[in-house]
């Protein structure tokens, strides 16, 4: 919000003040008539002074608007004056039946009289009849044009701006094509999505400004991208683009430099670190992927002193200082946790943190020099995404970290026995994987191996990794890793009958003995 304008409609002086947001632009028209389509116009004026690019959509946006709405005025017209146009040939109805009929001089008629009149009649209906049909053509045409912004607003996820003009189309049928509707691109099922959608959003927008006052930019920016407000998911995404280059991750501060749309940073970082962003970009083969992801993978034993091991699973070092992510089921009830590196020394590892519901636990050992994987982002993950996860199944064998390799299967994969939301992968795994990082093709890690079906074939679920960031950042504090991309949104089902989680983790993953 800037300066306040003046303008002038239909002999009221408004006020209107400067705007810099589309679905703003359009609220008068929730209540779609033609006096609230003008201040629209006007306020999409206001808003192409304030945007850098999309100045010229903006425009044909204001250009359709107006289309639409005086197309529906030419009609309504074109439907009053046929109404009269079809009083007046009433009359010659009635002139021709009075020439007709005859009179005491002409007791026979005037056939041609009455004829004229008929003609006449026949040519107000048919002139009347003929601009409505016209008007009506236009009015179609110019909802046409409407509904190609709708689909362009609703795909670029704008949808209360999408909304907005779809309850225009709708008022127009409500009112001129009931038996005959205009059917938009936009169905009924994603308009009531709108509606649900639209009666959540200020508690969404709420809480990310909330989020962004307090400096949690990673929530604020999730929950602006959830409530699709893209103003504030730029502005956030540049505060994690500046925390991403202070952390030397260029690659991922290019990413969030060009998401903010801040594009002359990007560039200079890609100037400056052509090598580095090189690597985080480029893709990695089986073997490559492997020899990156490996030597941050720990094997972890967990035991009573002295006895069996009690299970064996699957780490990774994620911060220096020897700060290890795993499952909790993985280091669950211990007495002793030995934890050995790809170098083959062991550790005493401590918990410091561990989430039941997430199944997330930290370890630390005393090691303040190794590698580390790097966190990616939910937003890079699709079904059908390549991808390998690394760790320890089943041998007992901390000389043998294994690569195997598979897909995404589903991106919010729900069961029923959790309220959390997992990716779905075919990747192999077997007891020992839990823990475990699952990898895309460039080496960053976007979940972590913690469950799957006995009973079925390569049906294993991975945490995700904005769940994992949000247990770090709650429990480490916002700066908790060197190796943080920054990471994004969450979801979950389940089908078939299946054991409650933490056994079938157990049973699958955890136990390896």
């Amino acid at each position: 919000m800037k300066l306040l304008t003046l303008f002038t409609i239909t002999g009221l002086t408004l006020i209107t003040p400067c705007i810099a947001d589309l679905s703003f632009a359009l609220q008068p028209l929730y209540k779609p008539d033609l006096a609230s389509a003008k201040i629209a116009v006007k306020n999409i004026e206001e808003y192409a002074k304030t945007v850098k690019s999309g100045r010229e959509e903006a425009a044909d946006l204001g250009k359709s608007i107006k289309g639409l709405y005086s197309a529906e005025f030419r009609f309504l017209k074109e439907i009053e004056d046929q109404v009269i146009q079809n009083h007046e040939a009433l009359k010659f109805d009635k002139a021709a039946l009075d020439w007709m009929d005859g009179s005491i001089l002409k007791p026979g008629g005037s056939p041609k009289h009455a004829r004229t009149a008929e003609v006449k009649a026949a040519k107000l209906r048919k002139d009347a009849a003929f601009k409505v049909a016209k008007a009506e053509d236009a009015l179609v045409t110019a909802m046409i044009k409407i509904d190609e912004h709708i689909k362009i607003l609703f795909e670029g996820e704008d949808v209360e701006s999408a909304y907005i003009l779809s309850s225009s189309i709708n008022a127009i049928n409500s009112r001129f094509f009931q038996k005959r509707p205009f059917k938009s691109s936009v169905s009924a099922d994603e308009l009531k999505k709108f509606e649900i959608f639209l009666s959540r959003r200020p508690l969404l927008l709420s809480d990310a400004k909330g989020a962004e006052k307090a400096g949690d930019f990673d929530k604020a920016y999730q929950l602006f991208t959830e409530a699709k407000n893209r103003e504030g998911r730029q502005r956030n995404a540049g505060q994690l683009a500046k925390s991403l280059e202070e952390q030397k991750l260029y690659g991922e501060a290019v990413e969030f430099y060009q998401r903010a749309g801040r594009f002359e940073d990007a560039k200079r970082l890609r100037d400056a670190y052509p090598e580095q962003l090189a690597d985080s970009f480029r893709k990695l083969n089986s073997k490559e992927l492997f020899e990156k992801i490996a030597p941050a993978t720990v094997f972890i034993r967990n035991r009573e002193r002295g006895s069996e091991d009690l299970s064996i699973g699957t780490g990774f070092f994620f911060k220096k200082g020897g700060y290890i992510l795993t499952n909790h089921h993985v280091i669950a009830g211990n007495k002793s946790l030995a934890i050995i590196t790809s170098d083959q020394k062991e550790y005493a590892g401590k918990v410091i943190t561990q989430t039941v519901s997430l199944d997330l636990a930290v370890v630390k050992i005393d090691l303040p020099e190794h590698e580390i994987v790097r966190l990616g982002s939910n937003e890079a993950v699709k079904a059908g995404a390549q991808v390998a996860l690394v760790g320890f199944p089943k041998f007992n064998d901390s000389s043998s970290a294994t690569i195997t390799t598979g897909v995404i299967s589903n991106v919010a994969r729900k069961i029923k026995s959790s309220p959390n939301v997992y990716f779905q992968t075919d990747v192999a795994s077997n007891g020992g994987n839990s823990g475990g990082p699952l990898c895309l093709s460039n080496g960053q890690v976007i979940g972590i191996l913690t469950s799957g079906y006995t009973n079925s074939q390569n049906i294993n679920l991975a945490i995700r990794v904005d769940d994992a960031r949000k247990f770090l950042t709650k429990a480490l504090g916002e700066n908790f890793a060197e190796g943080v991309v920054v990471l994004r949104g969450p979801n979950i089902e389940r089908s078939e009958k299946i054991v409650p989680r933490i056994k079938v983790v157990k049973a699958m993953f955890g136990g390896g003995r």
